[in-house]
């Protein structure tokens, strides 16, 4: 299972939703961006980097050409969307997941840059893991993803 998929699961999406959801997992060195609808990733993409560290901090950073990555990954997979599912996707906002989804400064500037709204999933870090759990204890979400 693909783990965008993985985290909507884990973040209380209804995967099975005909409705685009649009997903960034974003992990130790690697931001996965996905479209998710009908109990599948229906396109990604993903930006890998080497975590960047300030000195004398324990909170990770996003070095600045993945920011801007991220953005125009998003954009690009707005615009792979048939025109009434690019609306519907817009409108559902996009969702963070993962280690990196409570980075400071990052939620307010995907809004900005994407005129999106932006929700962080809760407890994000364990969103993938969460929705793989579940997974396994339920047979309907593996016949809806692998259908």
């Amino acid at each position: 299972m693909e783990a965008p998929l993985a985290a909507a699961i884990g973040a209380g999406i209804d995967i099975g939703d005909p409705r685009p959801r649009l997903v960034v997992d974003i992990g130790a060195g690697i931001v996965e961006m996905a479209v998710v609808m009908r109990g599948r990733v229906h396109s990604a993409r993903s930006v890998q980097y080497v975590p960047d560290r300030q000195a004398g901090h324990t909170v990770p950073r996003l070095p600045e050409h993945v920011r801007e990555r991220v953005a125009a990954g998003v954009h690009h997979l707005l615009a792979d969307l048939p025109v009434p599912l690019r609306r519907t996707a817009r409108d559902g906002g996009l969702l963070l997941t993962g280690g990196g989804a409570r980075l400071p400064s990052l939620p307010g500037r995907l809004t900005a840059e994407m005129s999106l709204t932006v929700t962080i999933a809760p407890d994000p870090a364990r969103a993938t893991i969460r929705g793989l759990a579940h997974a396994c204890r339920s047979p309907d979400v593996w016949r809806l993803t692998s259908a």
